[in-house]
């Protein structure tokens, strides 16, 4: 231990050694206090999303705890194939989307999202469809949907809860909904599609949104509408009663964050926090509402179908040879939806494009599986930053340049490796900025200021010689 001791205690050895420790730890602290300063500035935080980007692609398939929750959750969509067998309607028939509400009714799915705009009625045309025995306008189609929510709505023995979206204007009033007079936040909920993305160049969607504030366009009351991924993690597995209560909270309190209860535990979400009219959106808290993708179904980037889940051949399944009959909603999240390249629904992530129904399973799975990937605390950051400096000084104190130099490049490649496997463990980012490697500029311009000392004295040698000789 005393070996050690005296091995670690600067005073033993020369003066320059010391000075060289000295301004080494300065010089860490120093770069340490600038870059806790600029952290949450624009090119900090794209640096952090770019780096969390890959750590989640890394990760994705990986049998992690989102990864397995999303064997609850089924997606029933719409894709090119589908509207190609209807001609490409302006808007998905309403009874299509009956027949697909049908199929996870009688599964007994718990949760049923219908990610579509309900915003106008049904005006396809009066026709037959491939798979119709008759044809329907477009009030025919809205009521066969109407009547499979009402029948949904009013069967008391069924689990069977559906969330209806509301769609708002620019102003944040919500736009008419045909079927608005049939919520009842007992057994269909309204909730917004909105998705969030952060102010960087790219804007892609790396985050769920809690919630959005809205107007009533008649009353023009406050109300809150709860988004997607949150309200469908409480109503599968949390207290609903409790969950409503927060937003008197939200409305007339300037709390930056929120709790309640979802599978015995208690789950904070934080409050988006304004910038005049705007959002802000680059903030420590987003961080935490991050979606883990685990779960990017086969081919769904290319929209190529496997497997027909309908007898008309409309609405697909991301699993092949399954149909009707074999269809697993039972206590399922089910999420009915577009991924056709015209539905306008899709969004750049950093898994590549995807349409929103399944940015919206992925923020589901990341809430319910307890995976949200956030940065580390700023004063664990700090620690490891300091701890980091203090070994790279002793080793510039301790060794030679060029062993000090080797070790310091290995541990670079140590501090990745060691973030990337604490990621996969604890969802937490350990983003350094490797302050300890500018500790090695003090040997750096130590090396070029005596090279051009040397040089200089080498080359006024020369020219004293050569004047000399002539």
């Amino acid at each position: 231990m005393n070996r050690i001791l005296n091995f670690l205690n600067i005073n033993n050895y020369p003066s320059d050694k010391k000075k060289h420790f000295i301004f080494n730890i300065f010089l860490g602290v120093t770069v340490l206090i600038f870059f806790v300063a600029i952290r949450d500035t624009v090119t900090i935080q794209s640096s952090i999303n770019a780096w969390l980007d890959y750590y989640i692609m890394f990760r994705m398939n990986s049998e992690n705890d989102t990864h397995m929750v999303a064997t609850k959750i089924t997606f029933l969509d719409f894709d090119n194939n589908s509207f190609q067998t209807m001609n490409k309607p302006g808007i998905t028939p309403r009874d299509k989307v009956a027949e697909l509400l049908s199929v996870a009714y009688e599964g007994n799915a718990k949760i049923v999202i219908l990610d579509l705009d309900f915003s106008e009625p049904d005006y396809t045309p009066s026709k037959i469809f491939i798979g119709d025995k008759v044809a329907k306008n477009g009030s025919e189609r809205d009521k066969e949907l109407l009547d499979v929510i009402e029948k949904i709505k009013n069967d008391t023995s069924s689990q069977t809860k559906i969330l209806l979206p509301l769609v708002n204007y620019a102003d944040k009033t919500i736009k008419h909904n045909i079927f608005l007079p049939l919520i009842d936040n007992n057994k269909v909920f309204a909730v917004t599609p909105t998705l969030t993305t952060n102010s960087i160049s790219d804007n892609y969607a790396r985050f769920w949104l809690p919630y959005l504030e809205v107007t009533d366009s008649e009353t023009q009351e406050q109300k809150i509408l709860w988004s997607i991924p949150l309200l469908s993690a409480v109503l599968y597995n949390g207290n609903f009663e409790e969950f409503q209560k927060l937003q008197d909270d939200i409305l007339n309190t300037g709390k930056n964050f929120f709790v309640t209860e979802i599978a015995n535990k208690q789950f904070k979400f934080y409050r988006e926090r304004k910038n005049g009219s705007g959002l802000l959106r680059d903030t420590y808290a987003l961080q935490y509402n991050r979606i883990q993708y685990s779960m990017i179904p086969p081919n769904v980037l290319t929209l190529e179908p496997l497997g027909t889940i309908s007898p008309s051949n409309i609405g697909h399944w991301r699993k092949d040879g399954l149909d009707n009959k074999h269809i697993d909603c039972q206590n399922k999240i089910v999420i009915i939806g577009r991924a056709d390249e015209d539905c306008g629904d899709f969004f750049s992530t950093p898994c590549g494009n995807l349409p929103g129904m399944y940015i919206h399973g992925n923020g589901i799975a990341s809430i319910l599986g307890e995976t949200r990937p956030h940065l580390t605390p700023l004063y664990k950051y700090v620690i490891i930053e300091l701890l980091l400096i203090l070994i790279t000084a002793y080793l510039f104190l301790c060794l030679s340049e060029s062993k000090a130099t080797c070790i310091v490049v290995i541990l670079k490649i140590l501090c990745w490796i060691f973030s990337y496997t604490y990621f996969c463990y604890t969802n937490e980012f350990v983003y350094l900025s490797f302050c300890f490697l500018f500790l090695g500029i003090y040997n750096f311009v130590n090396n070029i200021n005596h090279a051009f000392i040397v040089g200089r004295i080498s080359f006024n040698s020369f020219f004293y010689r050569f004047i000399r000789r002539r």
